[in-house]
């Protein structure tokens, strides 16, 4: 049996475009899970990604309600249509 092809490991800030389509492993801290969505934000310092894990966990798993708990999350970076805010 052939090993799953790994993640390559990333800080968040160092997350860019060219990323996109490539498997990363990334470790951050749970802001706040929705779960009608699936989907978890995971911050590290002044920056966040969106991590749909509708797949991976129930709503009723009680380690979700953890705020800050921290996670190891492993998949492919798919790039989202937003406008940039500026303050």
């Amino acid at each position: 049996m052939s090993q799953p092809e790994h993640g390559i490991p990333v800080v968040l800030r160092k997350i860019n475009e060219s990323m996109a389509g490539k498997k990363l492993r990334l470790v951050g801290r749970m802001l706040w899970y929705e779960a009608m969505s699936g989907l978890v934000a995971l911050v590290d310092g002044d920056r966040a990604v969106l991590v749909d894990v509708s797949l991976c966990i129930t709503p009723k798993s009680t380690w979700v309600q953890e705020y800050l708990c921290q996670l190891v999350v492993l998949g492919h970076l798919e790039l989202c249509e937003v406008s940039h805010l500026t303050y």
